[in-house]
């Protein structure tokens, strides 16, 4: 019985060492590979009714990377404004316009502030998970508070998968022991990762999910609301800026009645002004995945955020 304890032991501990290696390696020979995993510290939980915010004067980590929030709510980044007058702007957007998986100061919307430090302020309210039921509910809630009155612009950058009928649990649900395992190996094993995202075509299954809902009534119905819902409580002026997937760029990609161009018509029925980045990919040089995370389709790398910030300052999308 002792030698079959031990027999089961050592094989243990020799697959654990195996895994070890091979996680070292992956991290030497990988070292583009971005864990995922937020901390839970950065979250305020049922700030706009049951959608969360970011939470005051916090800082954490969000896809290794580390994330500080001011004194009021929003995104900090490295950019000093001189006091003077100038046009304030309120971003919108989900992890993308977050900027997870890079360096504050590296992504498109810390790189718009530096760019406009004498012209504009950008208050980034961005975060991982927010889609337009969000969005409708925060920008009700701010208005409520009358904190919308000093914006001269509101962008909401439009992800394809922001689009979406599921609602967010009003009450906290206990985690099971398999998600909390799942969640430390997303948050810290670069193989996880490498091993969830090298199989088959990520990012091609991620659109094709997320593209349903542009076709479905359901959700057009709910798209149709929410924006109604934005557009009554906002009297400045807003612009939807419908951001490309990975998918979307690639050489080959051709489809009519896209799900930018259905968002298109409902911005238009409520006279947001509206860009689809469409012309990103054309106006971008090599290989289009180098501006995507590694294996992801969804959120800018470095050289993404950098390429996607000049695209919108050289096509002057932001008010001056």
């Amino acid at each position: 019985m002792k030698k079959i304890l031990f027999l089961i032991l050592y094989n243990i501990i020799a697959v654990l060492l195996i895994l070890a290696a091979i996680e070292l390696s992956v991290r030497i020979f990988s070292n583009d590979i971005v864990t995922q995993g937020t901390d839970k510290n950065l979250l305020q939980e049922n700030t706009y009714g049951i959608t969360p915010s970011l939470k005051a004067n916090s800082e954490g980590y969000v896809f290794g990377k580390k994330v500080e929030v001011n004194e009021n709510g929003f995104l900090k980044n490295s950019c000093v404004l001189r006091k003077k007058k100038r046009k304030k702007v309120l971003f919108f957007g989900d992890s993308v316009t977050m900027g997870v998986g890079v360096d504050s100061d590296s992504s498109f919307a810390a790189r718009l502030q530096q760019y406009y430090a004498d012209s504009l302020e950008i208050d980034n309210l961005s975060l991982i998970g927010y889609n337009v039921n969000d969005y409708s509910r925060i920008v009700q809630g701010l208005s409520q508070q009358n904190k919308l009155r000093p914006y001269d612009e509101v962008v909401f950058f439009f992800c394809i998968n922001d689009n979406v009928l599921c609602q967010r649990a009003n009450a906290k649900v206990e985690e099971s022991c398999g998600s909390m395992i799942k969640d430390f190996f997303i948050s810290h094993s670069y193989l996880y990762v490498w091993r969830a995202k090298s199989v088959g075509d990520a990012s091609a299954t991620y659109y094709h999910y997320d593209k349903k809902y542009y076709y479905d009534d359901a959700a057009l119905d709910n798209l149709d609301l929410r924006l109604s819902q934005i557009k009554s409580n906002l009297q400045c002026k807003v612009q939807v800026i419908a951001l490309p997937c990975e998918y979307q760029m690639r050489e080959n990609y051709y489809e009519q009645n896209t799900p930018q161009d259905v968002l298109r018509i409902f911005t238009k029925k409520y006279h947001f002004s509206f860009h689809d980045c469409k012309a990103f990919a054309a106006q971008t040089k090599g290989d289009k995945k180098d501006l995507f995370l590694y294996a992801d389709g969804i959120h800018f790398s470095n050289a993404g955020h950098r390429a996607f910030s000049s695209y919108l300052i050289d096509n002057k999308l932001l008010i001056q």
